[in-house]
């Protein structure tokens, strides 16, 4: 897989790396519980990307931007 087929497959959290602090567990936890709920009981299936991105975030700022990609699409 060439490198840019590898950008056009990562999600929103992987794009940019980020100098930002470690993502904790407490709040990688906590973003996917809330994201399994609203995605199970709300959006039937329409976070599966956001919750995997928030899986692979490497820093808090990439979850934050993955929560915020989310809360897009339940403002809908």
């Amino acid at each position: 897989m060439s490198s840019a087929e590898r950008q056009s497959h990562d999600t929103p959290a992987q794009k940019r790396p980020s100098r930002s602090h470690k993502a904790e567990p407490t709040l990688r936890a906590s973003a996917l519980f809330a994201l399994r709920v609203y995605n199970s009981h709300i959006l039937e299936g329409l976070l599966d990307e956001h919750i995997r991105a928030v899986m692979h975030a490497r820093t808090e700022e990439q979850i934050r931007e993955v929560i915020a990609l989310a809360d897009g699409l339940l403002r809908r």
